[in-house]
């Protein structure tokens, strides 16, 4: 009998707990900001807090939630933010491959001059 009261109390309080996520959202661009489970985020002017149900594992995303908007009760992909960041991503990987080549050729005039003032190397290779 008290097995069956505890298993009883246990299941109308597991049943009475409701997860919440929270979602910070830009009320101008419907841009998210953040995605929580607790109500932690502070909202700035142009901001608002919008509460969904479920667990924040109960939306899986592919990207991170800046890459979201939330329009019509949805999540929706930011298409135009994620373009933007592969350009910014290639872009970037064009200036380190420039700044690689920079370095290797600086490097390389750093060592011949220092071999011809007499300096020996014991590390060096001759092909670096």
């Amino acid at each position: 009998m008290r097995t069956m009261i505890f298993l009883l109390a246990f299941l109308l309080f597991s049943f009475g707990v409701s997860a919440e996520v929270y979602l910070l959202v830009d009320t101008t661009t419907d841009n998210i900001h953040s995605m929580s489970p607790e109500n932690d985020a502070i909202p700035e002017e142009g901001q608002e807090v919008i509460i969904i149900p479920g667990d924040v594992m109960d939306y899986p995303l592919m990207y991170k939630p800046c890459f979201y908007k939330y329009k019509n009760n949805r999540l929706v992909v930011n298409v135009q933010k994620l373009s933007d960041k592969a350009l910014r991503d290639e872009e970037d990987e064009k200036q380190i491959k420039e700044e690689k080549m920079i370095r290797k050729r600086m490097r390389k005039i750093a060592i011949d001059q220092l071999k011809g003032e007499g300096v020996e190397f014991e590390y060096i290779e001759e092909n670096e």
